[in-house]
């Protein structure tokens, strides 16, 4: 059961004085601030990062992360000390195109874990809609680059649908 895993592993942290560095699974600390998105979130977020422990820093996993894993079967990651990349476009650009937020906007919780979920699914960096796409902003959203030609959004959460955006080097 997850519930006895996470317990363990979080008890592991405590006996060794690690309880400031560990966190729990971002299922049990991170909620979605309005139902409507959950399961755009859930389409997202994998299970292996919702369900893995948080550590703030590197020492805690050369002390933890053999028995987290091996024994417990937990992913581990460990957060990086530096600020989450800037978005593509402010919140106020993105609504003008015609999207919600990003999908970090909708994430509330404890910070720590927060942050590494949005780290490792780029939730700041995906814009999400409760709609599908029309072709036109399908269209659109292909052709946003920045000044060197990079697409601005490589993946879309929009209506039940994750569209994922690649552009060749050759294009």
């Amino acid at each position: 059961d997850d519930r006895n895993r996470f317990r363990s592993a979080l008890e592991a942290a405590q006996k060794r004085n690690l309880s400031d560095k560990v966190y729990p699974p971002a299922v049990c600390v991170l909620n979605v601030t309005d139902d409507a998105y959950a399961d755009m979130m859930n389409s997202i977020i994998s299970r292996n990062t919702a369900i893995a422990l948080t550590y703030t820093d590197e020492s805690a996993v050369s002390v933890l992360g053999n028995f987290v894993t091996s024994s417990l079967g937990l992913n581990s990651f460990v957060i990086s000390g530096a600020p989450l990349s800037r978005p593509p476009v402010s919140p106020n650009e993105l609504r003008n195109l015609g999207f919600d937020g990003y999908a970090s906007d909708f994430l509330e919780g404890d910070e720590h874990v927060k942050k590494m979920v949005v780290e490792k699914n780029r939730l700041h960096m995906t814009p999400v809609k409760m709609n599908d796409l029309d072709q036109e902003m399908l269209e659109r959203i292909k052709n946003l680059t920045d000044k060197n030609g990079k697409l601005l959004f490589t993946q879309v959460l929009a209506g039940k649908s994750v569209y994922r955006f690649i552009k060749s080097k050759y294009d």
